[in-house]
């Protein structure tokens, strides 16, 4: 079992959007985000799961859905977010991610 520290909150960041993406058969879109910080997910369409997991303390939102835009309003990277799927990043600072179907 890997050892729970910050120091590796990436690997587990990636780790439950991996987990997500295959559990959902490869065939929906995947985001996983630090649910500390601001994010807009009201235009998320076929939502076909949503759990909260903790790593840390910290604990992240998990997303399953089919299309849609979702937007990370805080601090990037895979120490507070992860997504898979099939996207077009948008904005300048490259935090909107409009999805759609496979």
């Amino acid at each position: 079992m890997l050892k729970k520290t910050a120091d590796n909150r990436s690997g587990f960041v990636k780790g439950a959007m991996e987990k997500a993406f295959f559990e959902a058969g490869q065939q929906h879109n995947v985001m996983v985000m630090n649910l500390s910080q601001g994010y807009n997910s009201n235009q998320l369409q076929g939502v076909q799961y949503f759990d909260t997991v903790e790593y840390d303390g910290v604990t992240f939102g998990v997303w399953v859905f089919d299309e849609g835009t979702f937007v990370n309003e805080g601090d990037g990277g895979y120490d507070n977010w992860a997504f898979r799927g099939w996207f077009e990043r948008t904005g300048d600072d490259q935090k909107t991610i409009d999805f759609h179907r496979p």
